[in-house]
C-alpha cells in the first residue's frame, strides 16, 4: 500500500474502503469487506521508517525509540551486552578503546565502507544497514582466536588488559581497509589507541609483524561461510540467523524522542525540504558526529531537529575533470577519502610534493577512526560555529582555494575566507571545489600540538606560493598563508600576502620585512587553557620562515636547512631490542611466559568491573561534585533532579545514618596528621570537585543527567590556594611530617667547600590516567553487602562502606577480579564510589552500580603530588659531594591523610654518597583533591631533584655529567641517610654496561658536530642512574594454595589485586616451580576479602614477590603433607598422587600470611633490598617550535633473577613511558579563580601515544646479578624503571643550552619540569630576528 492512497479496495467487488489506522505502519494487516463480507490481506509499507536494523557480529537486530537520541554505538553494544569487550572511557575518540569495524554503505549508489571507528561518537541511529564486527566476533579462547588477537597475546602487547581490545579492532579494521598496508602504514594508524601500562613497543610489534601475512591470512582466519548467503559468514561462526543477508533500505527515517526528531535525509531534495520544515527550530545536521568529542554543545540532546544526511547520494561526488582541471567533492567525504585523494595525486607520475604534503598534514588531524567517519565539511562547520577551533581542514581548504557551494536552493558559491563569517541557519555545505596546483606552487603545512599526535594544534598553518626559481625565487601569485590557534578573529595573514607578492623570497630582506608584517598581523588572544601570547606569535612567525626555507631549498644557507623537516615526518619505524638471561632447567620459573590473562583480553572475554550483568532491580549512581573550590555550601536543591523521570532519590550527607560516620579514610595511614575525609561535604568545600551529593537512578545516564540538574549555592567564597607557591604565601602549612634530619656537618662543610650552589626546583602533578574509571557494584545480602570494586585495596573498600552505613565489616563482602590499570589510584580512591553504591544500596535495599565519567574522575580525585625543593650544595673540584641541605615541600591537596614526606629522606640521595645532610620537609594544604600515591609516589620526585642538582654540578665544573655520577655513586658497605647499609650494590656494574652498550661517549661527540652545523635542529643524550628501596615493612598478604582432587589442578588464592603487573603470572609459575608440577594446572582466583581480611594494598611493586614467598611456604607445607603418601608409592603421576592424598584424608590446601615487621625506633632498617638500573635517553630538538622527538633509550636493569623475563621487560618500558609523559607532555593546569582542572579529559590532557616513545628502545637486564633477599633471587620491576625517565628531560635542556649559546645567552637558566613544547621553545630564546637564510 502505497500511504499517498487513502483507501484500499476489495479484491473480489472492488469496494474502496479508508485505510485502517494500524495499516499505516510497515506490515500485513488484515480486513474484512464490509460490502462483499470478503476477508483480504494487504501489506503496509510506509513512506519512512520509525526503527533501523543492522547486524552486529553477523546477527541482525532492530531498534527503536526505546533507546535515547543520544545514544550511540557504544551504549548499544555494552548496554544489550552484545558485546562488553567493546569498552568505554573518554567518549571523546581519544582513547580508542571502543573501537570497532563497521561495514556501512554510506553512499546509496556506492560500493561499501569497511572501517575502524569510534563507537563512543557514532550515534546509534546512523547504524542502519551498516553491518558491525565487534572483538568478540573475530575470535574466541572458547572457539578459535583471531590472528590479531592471539599475536597481540603472544608478543606481551598486553598489560592490565583494557585497551588491548580496541588495538585488535584497530588493526582488523586497518587491515581490512587497507589489505596492502605497509608497517610504516601500521604504525602511522595506531594514533587514537593510548595505553598507560605498556609502553607501547610490543603492541607496534605484535601488529607489524602481521603485515607480511596475506589478506586472507589477515581477514578470513576462522570465519566459516554464511549458511544463508555461502559467503563468509559475519558470525565467523556460520550461524548468523541471516544476518548476512542485505538489509538495505533506502526510505528515509523518522523517529521522535520527546523533544528531539530524528530524520534522515534520502536525498538532496528531501534534504532541503527537511530543512525548510524545521524552520525556526535548532537544527543539527548529522554526517558523522565526531566533532562532539570535543564541542559537547553539538550534543544530539541539545537539538530540536537532527537530520542524518549520511545518506544523501549527491555528497559523495568525488570527481576530477581533466579538462578543467578541477577536483570536486562532495560534503559527506571523509577526511579518509580526502586522504585518499591526496595521496593518489601525490602518486602519479611527475607530481609535485604538494599532495604529498597535505596528506602528511592529515595523517596529524585526529586519529585513524575519527578519520574514518568525519567529514571535511563537518570540520569547517566547527570551525564556522566556534572561530577559535584550530582546524586543520580549514587550512587545507583555505590553501587549495576552495570554493565552497552552499544550499539550499538559490545555492550560494563562497570562499573559506568569506564562509568563516556564514550564518548557516537552515543551509548546508553541500560540496568544494578546487583546481590542481600550477607547475610552480609549493605548499607546506605546519601543526605544532602539544605531542606527537592526536591532539589539537597549539598553532597549525598552510602557506601556499607560486615562485619563478631562476628570478632569486620571484613570487609570481598572491601567496595563501593559513594560520590557526592566533585568535577568533584571525585565519588569514592577508598583509603578509600582500607584501610577499612580486618579491624574492631569496632575498634576506623579504623575510625580514615579511616577519615584521606578520607579526603585526598576529595579536594572539589571551586566555585559560591556552599557550601563552607570545609562544604563538612566535611560532606563527617561525613557520613563514619554515615555508620560505623550504622554497629555497638547497640555496639556502646549510645551518638553516634542518628547520624545514617536521619531526614527525621524518620518524622512522620503531624498533626494540631485549636482552635478558633465562634457565631453561628452571622453567617455569625464569621463563619469559606470556601473562595468564592475555588471551582472554585480546579477545575481549576478560571482566572487568563495569562489565558485570545488571542484577534485578538494579539502580546507577552519580556524584554531584562542587564547582567552587574554596567555600562553604549554602544550599542543595534537588528539586529539580527528582523531577527526572527515573531519578529515584538524591543522598547527602544528612542521608548517612546515624550510628554510622561521614568519613572514608583508610584503615591505615603511613601519615603522622590525619583528618576526616568526608563522603559527602557537610558544608566546607575545600576543592572543586568535592562530592556533594549522590543520585541515584534507573540508569547511568540519567543519574548523570540528574547530577548535572542538583542546583548549589555557595557562600564565604575565597581565592583557591592552588600550589605550593600559594600555600607557602598563604600559610598554610599541614605538621611537619619528620623533625629535622642532620646527618655530620652540612652547614660548616658546605661554607667551606671549594665549590657552592643554591636554588630550587620543582616536579608537578600528574594523573593516574587508568583508562578504567573508579566503578563499583553494591548488592545487598541477608546480612550485609555484597561489593566488587576497581580497588587495590579491598580491606579499604570493607572499612570505609561499613563506615559510612554502619554495617559491621565482617558482613561485607568484597570481590576483585582484576583493574583496568590502577598505578596507585586504585589504593584508596575508589573509597569514594565504594561507599556511595554501599550507602544507597542500604537506603534503597536495592543493588547500586557506578561507574565515574573520566571528567569527574579526575577533577574529584587525587593525582601523583607536586614538590618542591631549595637547595644547598658543596662540592670539591672534581664534582664530589661534600654535604647536601634541602628544604622539602610536599603538597597534599586538601587533607593531610596520605602525607609521604617522610619517605623522602630514603630516596633523596638516589645513588650518591654523601657524609653530610641537612633534610627539612614541610606538608602543604591546598584547594585542590587530596593526593595520593602514583607509581613510584616519593622516589619520582626525588630522583629529579638530586638529578638536577648533579647535573647542575657538572656544568658549573664544565665536566660530564656521567663522570660526576659516577664519581659519587654508593660503594660497597656505605651507609645511606637512613641507616641503610649497601650490600650486593651493583650501580656501577649497571652504569658501566650502559656507557658501553649505549656509546654514550661516541655519540656525544658526533652531537657536537650535529649541533655545530644545525642553528634550528639540535641533539644531546643524558644518562640518569637509579637506586631504588623496595620495603615490605608494611606489608601484610594472605595466601591459599589448594590441591584438587582426581585431576591435581591447583588454585591459589591471594589478598593481592592483578593490576597488569604480571602478578598472576608469576605466582603461578612460582607455584608450579615449587610442585613440579605444568603452570597450566595453576588457576588463580578473583581476589575475596572473605580469605584475605585485613591485607595491605597491593603497590609498592613488592606485592608479586611477598604474594609468591606466601606461595612458597603454601607450597612447602603441601609437599610435606603429601610425602608420607608419596613415598608409598613408586614415581606416581601427580595426577594419581593428589587422588591417593585425598583418599587418604591428605590436607591438601595450605593457608600463609606474610607479615613485615614494622620500624619501631631509629636506625630500623626500612628496606628490605635495594634495585639498581640506568638509562640514556637521546632526543632532537626543533628549536623554533619546541617539538622534539626521543631518538633512542638504552635501559639497563637490576632485576636479579627474573621471575619471569618477558613480564619484567614490559614493566620497565611501561614504567619508563608513563615517566616520560611525567617528565614532558603531562600537565595540570587549574582556572585560578574557581580551582577547576581545566584539562581533564583526552583533548587537555596529554599522556604519551605511540610516536612519543623512542624509536629505538633498547632494554637490557643485568645478567648474573642473583638477589638474594629476593623471592626467588629475583627483584621487583614496576617502579623503579620511571624515575630514570627524566632522563629525557636532561637531555632537552641539553639541546636547550645548545640554541642558547647560538642566541647569543650562556649561563644557567631556570627549566621546571614537564617540558612541554612551549617551555622549550621559549627557553630556546627564538627571536624572528635572528630568522636568517
Amino acid at each position: 500500500m502505497d500511504h499517498k492512497e487513502t483507501f484500499i479496495s476489495c479484491p473480489v467487488c472492488k469496494t474502496s474502503h479508508v485505510a485502517p489506522l494500524n495499516g499505516r505502519n510497515d506490515g500485513v494487516f488484515a480486513s474484512t469487506c464490509e460490502h462483499c463480507g470478503h476477508f483480504f490481506k494487504f501489506r503496509s509499507v510506509a513512506p519512512y521508517k520509525s526503527s533501523i536494523t543492522f547486524s552486529v557480529n553477523g546477527k541482525q537486530v532492530t531498534v527503536g525509540t526505546e533507546y535515547d537520541s543520544s545514544s550511540t554505538l557504544n551504549d548499544f553494544l555494552r548496554q544489550s551486552r552484545i558485546s562488553m569487550g567493546t569498552k568505554v572511557f573518554c567518549k571523546q575518540g581519544g582513547c580508542g578503546i571502543c573501537i570497532v569495524v563497521a561495514k556501512m554503505t554510506l553512499n546509496p549508489n556506492g560500493t561499501p565502507v569497511t572501517a575502524n571507528i569510534n563507537s563512543c561518537l557514532c550515534p546509534l541511529f546512523v547504524c542502519d544497514g551498516w553491518e558491525i564486527t565487534t572483538v568478540e566476533g573475530l575470535g574466541s579462547t572458547k572457539t578459535q582466536m583471531h590472528k590479531i588477537q592471539s599475536t597481540l597475546s603472544g608478543f606481551g602487547g598486553t598489560q592490565c588488559g583494557y585497551c588491548s581490545p580496541g588495538h585488535v579492532m584497530n588493526m582488523y579494521g586497518l587491515m581490512q581497509q587497507y589489505p596492502n598496508a605497509t608497517k610504516q602504514d601500521i604504525e602511522d594508524n595506531f594514533e587514537g589507541n593510548l595505553c598507560r601500562c605498556t609502553g607501547y613497543r610490543p603492541i607496534l610489534d605484535a601488529m607489524k609483524s602481521l603485515v607480511p601475512a596475506t589478506t586472507t591470512d589477515i581477514e578470513d582466519l576462522s570465519r566459516k561461510l554464511c549458511q544463508t548467503t555461502g559467503k563468509p559468514c559475519g558470525s565467523r561462526t556460520g550461524s548468523c540467523g541471516g544476518g548476512c543477508q542485505n538489509h538495505s533500505d533506502s526510505r528515509s527515517i523518522k523517529m521522535v524522542f520527546g523533544d528531539t526528531r530524528w530524520q534522515k535525509a534520502a536525498n538532496l531534495a528531501d534534504l532541503y525540504q527537511m530543512l525548510s520544515a524545521a524552520s525556526g527550530q535548532k537544527v543539527r545536521l548529522l554526517g558523522a558526529n565526531t566533532g562532539t568529542g570535543y564541542f559537547e554543545n553539538e550534543a544530539i540532546k541539545n537539538f530540536d531537529v537532527v537530520i542524518d544526511i549520511s545518506g544523501v547520494p549527491e555528497l559523495y561526488v568525488n570527481t576530477h575533470d581533466s579538462q578543467t582541471k578541477t577536483f570536486t567533492l562532495g560534503s559527506c567525504l571523509s577526511l579518509t577519502n580526502l586522504m585518499d585523494l591526496f595521496k593518489s595525486e601525490a602518486a602519479k607520475v611527475g607530481a609535485t610534493q604538494n599532495f604529498d604534503e597535505l596528506k602528511k598534514y592529515l595523517y596529524r588531524v585526529a586519529s585513524s577512526p575519527i578519520r574514518n567517519r568525519g567529514t571535511w565539511s563537518g570540520n569547517l562547520m566547527l570551525k564556522n560555529k566556534y572561530h577559535s577551533f584550530p582546524s586543520d581542514v580549514f587550512n587545507i581548504m583555505t590553501v587549495l582555494g576552495a570554493s565552497l557551494t552552499i544550499g539550499p536552493t538559490p545555492q550560494s558559491v563562497v570562499t573559506c575566507e568569506a564562509f568563516y563569517n556564514t550564518d548557516m541557519t537552515g543551509k548546508c555545505l553541500t560540496k568544494a571545489t578546487f583546481t590542481e596546483f600550477g607547475p610552480n606552487d609549493v605548499v607546506a603545512c605546519f601543526k605544532v600540538m602539544p605531542r606527537s599526535q592526536n591532539c589539537l594544534a597549539h598553532v597549525n598553518g598552510a602557506f601556499r606560493c607560486a615562485v619563478d626559481k631562476t628570478h632569486g625565487y620571484l613570487v609570481t601569485s598572491q601567496p595563501i598563508i593559513s594560520i590557526g590557534g592566533i585568535s577568533n578573529t584571525f585565519h588569514r595573514a592577508t598583509a603578509t600576502e600582500q607584501y610577499l607578492y612580486r618579491k624574492q623570497l631569496s632575498s634576506p630582506s623579504t623575510i625580514q620585512g615579511a616577519l615584521n608584517v606578520l607579526a603585526s598581523e598576529l595579536n594572539p588572544t589571551a586566555g585559560s587553557g591556552l599557550t601563552s601570547i607570545s609562544y604563538r606569535k612566535t611560532v606563527a612567525c617561525a613557520l613563514l620562515y619554515k615555508f620560505v626555507l623550504r622554497v629555497l631549498g638547497n640555496t639556502a644557507s646549510y645551518q638553516y636547512r634542518s628547520a624545514t623537516t617536521v619531526l614527525h615526518d621524518i620518524r622512522p619505524l620503531s624498533s626494540g631490542v631485549q636482552s635478558y638471561d633465562t634457565n631453561k632447567q628452571e622453567w617455569p620459573l625464569n621463563e619469559p611466559l606470556k601473562k595468564l590473562e592475555a588471551d582472554i583480553q585480546c579477545t575481549g572475554e576478560a571482566e572487568y568491573t563495569d562489565d558485570l550483568p545488571a542484577y534485578p532491580g538494579q539502580l546507577h549512581a552519580a556524584f554531584v561534585t562542587s564547582t567552587q573550590a574554596n567555600a562553604t555550601v549554602q544550599s542543595i536543591d534537588t528539586a529539580d533532579a527528582l523531577k527526572i523521570p527515573g531519578v529515584v532519590k538524591v543522598l547527602t550527607s544528612f542521608d548517612i545514618p546515624q550510628d554510622a560516620e561521614n568519613d572514608i579514610q583508610p584503615p591505615l595511614s603511613i601519615s603522622n596528621e590525619t583528618e576526616p575525609e568526608e563522603l559527602f561535604s557537610s558544608g566546607k568545600v575545600m576543592y572543586y570537585g568535592q562530592s556533594l551529593a549522590l543520585v541515584v537512578a534507573e540508569s547511568q545516564a540519567i543519574a548523570e543527567e540528574g547530577a548535572a540538574a542538583v542546583k548549589v549555592t555557595y557562600n564565604n567564597i575565597k581565592t583557591p590556594v592552588l600550589t605550593i607557591d600559594d600555600a607557602i604565601a598563604a600559610n598554610t602549612y599541614f605538621k611537619k611530617p619528620l623533625p629535622d634530619i642532620t646527618i655530620g656537618h652540612p652547614d660548616q662543610v658546605i661554607a667551606g667547600a671549594a665549590h657552592q650552589l643554591s636554588g630550587s626546583f620543582s616536579t608537578e602533578e600528574q594523573l593516574h590516567f587508568h583508562m578504567e574509571t573508579q566503578a563499583s557494584v553494591c548488592i545487598p545480602t541477608e546480612d550485609g553487602l555484597d561489593l566488587v570494586s576497581t580497588t587495590q585495596w579491598p580491606d579499604s573498600i570493607q572499612h570505609c562502606v561499613s563506615r559510612v552505613t554502619g554495617i559491621q565489616k565482617s558482613a561485607i563482602n568484597v570481590t576483585v577480579r582484576r583493574l583496568g590499570g590502577a598505578y596507585g589510584g586504585k589504593i584508596t580512591r575508589n573509597n569514594f564510589a565504594a561507599a556511595a553504591c554501599g550507602l544507597a544500596a542500604k537506603i534503597t535495599n536495592r543493588p547500586v552500580r557506578m561507574r565515574q565519567t573520566i571528567q569527574s574522575n579526575y577533577i574529584m580525585l587525587g593525582r601523583r603530588y607536586p614538590h618542591k625543593i631549595n637547595y644547598r650544595v658543596g662540592f670539591d673540584d672534581s664534582g664530589k659531594l661534600l654535604g647536601v641541605d634541602v628544604k622539602f615541600y610536599e603538597g597534599l591537596g586538601c587533607l593531610p591523610d596520605e602525607k609521604s614526606a617522610a619517605m623522602f629522606p630514603g630516596s633523596i640521595d638516589n645513588a650518591y654518597y654523601c657524609p653530610n645532610w641537612k633534610m627539612s620537609m614541610e606538608a602543604m594544604r591546598m584547594n585542590t583533591a587530596m593526593h595520593t600515591s602514583t607509581r613510584a609516589p616519593v622516589t619520582t620526585p626525588c630522583v629529579f631533584m638530586i638529578e638536577h642538582i648533579m647535573e647542575r654540578i657538572a656544568r658549573s665544573l664544565n665536566k660530564d655529567p656521567a663522570t660526576v655520577k659516577q664519581l659519587n655513586f654508593y660503594r660497597e658497605g656505605q651507609y645511606t641517610p637512613v641507616g641503610s647499609v649497601l650490600t650486593h650494590c651493583n650501580m656501577s656494574a649497571v652504569m658501566s654496561e650502559l656507557m658501553t652498550s649505549a656509546q654514550v661517549q661516541t655519540r656525544q661527540s658526533l652531537f657536537t658536530f650535529f649541533n655545530k652545523d644545525n642553528r634550528w635542529k639540535k641533539k644531546s643524550l643524558a644518562v640518569v642512574p637509579v637506586k631504588f628501596g623496595l620495603s615490605t615493612v608494611y606489608s601484610m598478604y594472605t595466601v591459599n594454595v589448594a590441591i584438587h582432587s582426581k585431576d591435581g589442578s591447583v588454585s591459589v588464592s591471594h589478598g593481592a589485586v592483578e593490576i597488569g603487573q604480571g602478578l598472576n603470572t608469576k605466582v603461578a609459575q612460582v607455584v608450579a616451580y615449587e610442585l613440579g608440577i605444568p603452570v597450566t594446572k595453576v588457576t588463580i582466583k578473583a581476589t575475596q576479602s572473605v580469605f584475605s581480611d585485613n591485607n595491605t594494598p597491593t603497590g609498592g611493586s613488592v606485592t608479586s614477590g611477598e604474594i609468591c614467598k606466601g606461595a612458597i611456604n603454601c607450597c612447602q607445607v603441601l609437599i610435606n603433607n603429601m610425602k608420607p603418601v608419596k613415598d608409598k608409592m613408586v614415581d606416581p603421576k601427580w595426577e594419581d598422587l593428589a587422588e591417593k592424598c585425598y583418599q587418604e584424608n591428605v590436607v591438601l590446601n595450605s593457608r600463609f600470611n606474610v607479615a613485615g615487621v614494622h620500624p619501631t625506633k631509629p636506625g630500623d632498617e626500612i628496606y628490605h633490598y635495594y634495585s639498581y638500573g640506568a638509562a640514556c635517553t637521546e632526543v632532537e630538538l626543533d628549536v623554533l617550535t619546541g617539538e622534539y622527538q626521543i631518538n633512542r633509550v638504552d635501559i639497563v636493569y637490576d632485576c636479579g633473577e627474573s621471575l619471569n623475563p618477558a613480564v619484567d621487560i614490559g614493566q620497565v618500558e611501561g614504567a619508563f613511558v608513563m615517566g616520560l609523559g611525567y617528565s614532558l607532555t603531562e600537565e595540570v593546569a587549574y582556572d585560578p579563580q574557581t580551582g577547576r582542572m581545566m584539562n581533564n579529559d583526552t583533548w587537555g590532557y596529554h599522556p604519551p601515544t605511540n610516536k612519543d616513545i623512542p624509536i629505538d628502545f633498547r632494554i637490557s637486564l643485568l645478567k648474573n646479578a642473583p638477589n638474594p633477599s629476593g623471592v626467588l633471587r629475583s627483584k621487583a620491576s614496576g617502579e623503579p624503571p620511571l624515575n630514570a625517565s627524566c632522563s629525557a628531560f636532561f637531555a632537552l635542556r641539553n639541546c636547550i643550552e645548545e640554541a642558547r649559546k647560538d642566541a647569543g645567552q650562556t649561563g644557567e637558566f631556570d627549566f621546571q619540569p614537564p617540558a612541554t613544547i612551549e617551555k622549550v621553545q621559549l627557553a630556546c630564546l627564538v627571536d624572528p630576528s635572528q630568522f636568517s637564510i
